[in-house]
């Protein structure tokens, strides 16, 4: 199982990415992805959609991240609260290795769609040298400030990612070392862990809607 890009959206458009992970089988996606699809191809991108199957699982370091990923969230003295969210947050991370099997680009979740009237631009097109984020969400967190109180009770999650492979890999491997060092365990996501590598500057946030929730 490869790749499908969109067949009616523009060859020449930029690529982007968003990843699929069902969640069982009352998980009813199909006109989710359908939409999706539409709405990025007739902004002049590129769309597919990535999964476990035809991405993930081919990154030859899969099940060594995989193990990773579950030994930080299995031993969370809380397990047992969070065992209901444990998929969802372990498939957060998989899509690290997703896009560095694609060669890196543009993802955004599955509930993004372009701002209204959006179209891709020449931005779009041209592959940034560092991992960056597209999103106008409220200012950083004041470092003098709980910072963890603070990023909890944000609503601002990144809405667009863009980045090289290379990059990908990186932060897929910081990510979720950001979740093991708080003490408390929380049901964070990966987009929470770059929230605080924003603010040591491992990361670009660019404070530009381009992406938009449904």
């Amino acid at each position: 199982e490869g790749v499908h890009y969109y067949g009616n959206s523009d060859p020449n458009g930029p690529k982007i990415y968003a990843f699929l992970a069902p969640r069982g089988p009352d998980f009813h996606y199909e006109q989710l992805v359908d939409d999706w699809l539409i709405a990025w191809s007739d902004a002049g991108y590129r769309p597919a959609v990535l999964t476990v199957a035809n991405s993930a699982r081919k990154h030859p370091e899969f099940d060594q991240y995989s193990e990773a990923i579950d030994a930080i969230l299995t031993t969370s003295p809380n397990w047992w609260k969070r065992k209901k969210a444990a998929s969802e947050l372990r498939d957060c991370f998989l899509r690290y290795l997703a896009m560095e099997i694609v060669g890196g680009g543009i993802m955004v979740d599955l509930d993004m769609l372009p701002p209204r009237a959006g179209k891709a631009t020449e931005e779009d097109r041209t592959m940034p040298q560092k991992f960056t984020m597209y999103c106008d969400f409220e200012d950083r967190p004041n470092p003098k400030e709980d910072w963890v109180r603070q990023v909890e009770t944000q609503n601002g999650l990144p809405c667009m990612v863009h980045a090289p492979a290379e990059e990908w890999r990186r932060l897929g491997k910081l990510t979720p070392w950001v979740l093991e060092q708080w003490p408390e365990p929380r049901e964070w996501t990966d987009a929470h862990s770059l929230q605080y590598l924003e603010k040591f500057d491992e990361i670009d946030l660019i404070k530009k809607e381009k992406a938009t929730s449904w």
